[in-house]
């Protein structure tokens, strides 16, 4: 009876064969066939099945090839879609129909797994064919330029780096212009706020702690008396902690109102120190951020992995 062997993964072989009783009966095809064995060979192979596929794993091995089928099916769909988006992209991207070639691209880049081109042709379109780099920078503006990497892989942000390189010179140059003379002026402005507000601010902590001591002092004379006040038979501790109680209730109203302007003090001299405080320090913030991204922008480059020793040494 002719004989039909499935190799397994690991090299070893199995032997299938249907019985007269129509069940299947596998076996081990390095164990020599005997006399009594006896039946007929089930004719299907096994799909290769792939190690990680937990969903193959379950089926029967009909089932798993017509899942695989299926599968190559979509895959050979999603190819020809892909194809045609991005020939449509790039069409668009030629005409000037920026804003149309960008979706088209955008559905391409979920259709494949390494979705590189897509991502590099639907910042071509953002950007006005590489001619808009704020559009880039206001997609980032709250992130940094990691997260745009990130998001891109390294091989596309590199092409859009090509791309966008002139014009992201160019606004470099403007971003300089614009800057360094409001740097200047913000600084000066600041340095001569800081000298007045470190006046103030001396003059408050002064203050601050000349009531603090006071208000300290008698308040604890005032307990003090407190507690003794039935210690002497002629009363003279409820006089001395009346007297401690006034004290300590005007010193304390004193401290009250120096504590406010030291607090004063101190927050005008950290917004005196934040940017953030004036529409001028906003702005110097912006150009600042921008140049930071483009700059890093520019002078990217893919990190270089180094291989281990031993895959080193076959190269």
């Amino acid at each position: 009876m002719e004989e039909r062997i499935i190799d397994e993964e690991y090299g070893r072989g199995i032997r299938m064969k249907k019985t007269k009783d129509g069940e299947v009966d596998v076996t081990d095809a390095t164990v020599p066939e005997t006399e009594e064995e006896t039946g007929e060979e089930a004719l299907f192979e096994f799909p290769d099945l792939e190690e990680d596929d937990e969903e193959l794993a379950t089926l029967t091995p009909e089932e798993a090839l017509e899942l695989k089928r299926r599968r190559a099916e979509e895959a050979k769909k999603r190819a020809e879609e892909y194809d045609v988006l991005m020939k449509e992209g790039e069409a668009l991207t030629q005409a000037g129909e920026y804003k149309t070639a960008v979706e088209k691209y955008k559905k391409a880049t979920e259709l494949t797994p390494e979705p590189t081109e897509a991502i590099v042709g639907y910042w071509r379109a953002r950007t006005a064919g590489y001619t808009d780099a704020a559009v880039l920078f206001e997609a980032y503006r709250n992130d940094d330029f990691e997260e745009f990497v990130g998001d891109v892989g390294e091989e596309a942000a590199l092409e859009i780096k090509e791309g966008l390189k002139e014009v992201v010179a160019k606004r470099l140059e403007t971003l300089k212009i614009e800057g360094e003379p409001l740097e200047k002026e913000i600084g000066e402005k600041q340095e001569a706020r800081r000298a007045v507000i470190q006046k103030r601010l001396s003059s408050a902590r002064l203050w601050f702690f000349a009531t603090a001591v006071p208000a300290l002092v008698t308040l604890i004379l005032t307990v003090y008396f407190g507690v003794s006040i039935n210690t002497r038979p002629d009363r003279l501790f409820v006089w001395v902690t009346i007297g401690c109680a006034v004290g300590f209730l005007a010193t304390f109203i004193a401290f009250c109102a120096a504590a406010n302007k030291y607090y004063n003090a101190r927050r005008i001299n950290r917004k005196n120190e934040r940017l953030s405080s004036t529409e001028e320090g906003k702005k110097l913030l912006a150009i600042r951020a921008e140049r930071a991204f483009f700059e890093a922008l520019i002078s990217f480059e893919p990190e270089e992995v180094e291989l281990p020793e031993e895959f080193a040494d076959e190269e």
